[in-house]
Order: structure tokens, then C-alpha cells, then sequence
């Protein structure tokens, strides 16, 4: 939980550090014969991708490295127990990068073949050019309304996919709707490191821009103020969206007079 609250406020040093210490008390990761720095670096990546919502090359590539590792996992415990505690990584991977990579390996872990990755194939038709597609999915999915007792997956990501979903065939009302309902309480938290936690803060970001685009200016501006406060303790990690935060309430402000 260290990690996450660390990338939930936004300080992506914290976490890196934090992985630092770590890899020093354990130097090969449980149930494998993987060196646990390399399996930590994939959590940091995903983690930073989380807080900012973006990845580098170097990030880009340690995803993909670890997503190929779990995916080729031989042994069948092995492959469980890298799932288990890294399928919130790889659904980053896809949100980020919408690299088919991700998606297809989350498709393949254990137990993945029995469960309808509507989110990921609503997204794939989007990525497609095909709004049609995606739109047809997204009228399968669960009223907001039924979502205030729900468990969430990957420690909400799929539902902030839904969302994103909702958002681009003109569904707004249920898009903000889908991410108001996000509570970290009721993540389904698997591993070291989710990142999650970190889209969860970023989601109001999110939020925003959808009340935005909804004529809802005063909601839009409290959302915004949420982000900025929940990210008071961030470090450079997030510094230009707490600054384009502050812009938007400015704007938006300077608007209403």
C-alpha cells in the first residue's frame, strides 16, 4: 500500500525509492527465478504511467518486457502469481499506449479466456476508427447506478476504460457518472504496486474536462481543485498537470464573470 499512496499524491521519486529499498531486502522475486529489481522496475513504470498518464520509451519498453515475460510464463503458478500481482500494470500499458500487446496478454493470463473484456474490445473498435463498434459495446454496459456497491477491477482501471468509452460515443451523463463512482475502498488491489490508485487521482482531471464539455463549469472547477489538492504532496512528476489544473480553474473563472 506504500507504493500506492505514494503514486496517488502524485510523487513518483517516492515510489521509485521506496522500490529502491525493496529489491535491496529481497533480490529475487517470489515464486520465480526474475531478480525482483526487474519486476519492480516494470511496477514503476506502470506506476508513473499511472501519474501522469503518459509513458517514455524506457518506461514503454520495461512494460512491454515484463508483459512478454508473464505472457511466455511457462509453469502455470508462475504465470498465476506474476498475473496476480501484475495485470493492473499491462491494463495501464493498454490505457497509455493502446499497444494490443497489453490488451491480448491480459486476455491470455489465467482464467482471462472466461471473462468478456467488453472495456478492451470497445476500446480496441475505437482505436480502430470504428465508433459504431464501440458504440454498440457500450450499450451492454452496467447502469452507473449499480456501480455504488461494486467491486472494481484492477483497481478501477477498467471502469475508468469504460468510462473513456462512454466519453467518445457521446455518452457523457454515464462517462462522469461511471468515474464518480470510483471509491479506492472497493479496488480490488492484487499487487505491490496498482496503478489504479494513481488514475484514480488523475480521474478527476478527467472529470473535469467531461463536466467541461457537459456545461457544468462550477463542477468542473471543484473537480479540478480536488486534483490539485490530492496532489499537493506530488513532486515534478506532475507538475505540468497541476499547472494546466490551475489554468483551467483560471480560465474557466475569468469565464464566468
Amino acid at each position: 500500500m506504500a507504493l500506492n499512496s505514494a503514486a496517488a499524491v502524485g510523487n513518483a521519486g517516492e515510489t521509485e525509492r521506496m522500490i529502491g529499498y525493496f529489491a535491496r531486502v529481497d533480490s529475487v522475486f517470489p515464486f520465480s527465478s526474475t531478480p525482483t529489481r526487474e519486476v519492480l522496475a516494470w511496477y514503476a513504470a506502470g506506476l508513473r504511467g499511472g501519474i501522469t498518464g503518459s509513458l517514455d520509451a524506457r518506461a514503454r519498453c520495461l512494460l512491454a518486457e515484463g508483459t512478454r515475460r508473464v505472457a511466455g510464463a511457462v509453469s502455470q503458478d508462475i504465470a498465476a502469481q506474476l498475473a496476480a500481482t501484475s495485470g493492473g500494470v499491462m491494463y495501464l500499458g493498454y490505457l497509455v499506449t493502446r499497444d494490443t500487446l497489453f490488451s491480448n496478454a491480459i486476455r491470455r493470463l489465467p482464467g482471462g479466456a472466461a471473462i468478456v473484456h467488453s472495456d478492451l474490445d470497445a476500446l480496441e473498435a475505437l482505436t480502430r476508427g470504428d465508433t459504431a463498434r464501440a458504440r454498440e459495446i457500450a450499450a451492454t454496459y452496467t447502469p452507473p447506478d449499480s456501480l455504488r456497491r461494486a467491486r472494481f477491477a484492477y483497481a478501477g482501471l477498467r471502469a475508468y476504460g469504460r468510462a473513456e468509452v462512454l466519453a467518445a460515443v457521446g455518452n457523457l451523463d454515464w462517462a462522469i457518472q461511471y468515474l464518480e463512482a470510483l471509491d479506492p475502498s472497493r479496488f480490488n488491489a492484487q499487487s505491490l504496486g496498482e496503478p489504479g490508485f494513481a488514475v484514480y487521482t488523475r480521474s478527476f482531471l478527467t472529470r473535469a474536462s467531461l463536466y467541461e464539455r457537459n456545461g457544468e463549469p462550477a463542477k468542473a472547477i471543484a473537480a479540478y481543485e480536488e486534483y490539485l489538492r490530492r496532489t499537493t504532496n506530488g513532486d515534478t512528476a506532475v507538475e505540468s498537470l497541476r499547472r494546466s489544473a490551475r489554468e483551467s480553474i483560471a480560465r474557466l473563472r475569468d469565464r464566468s464573470r
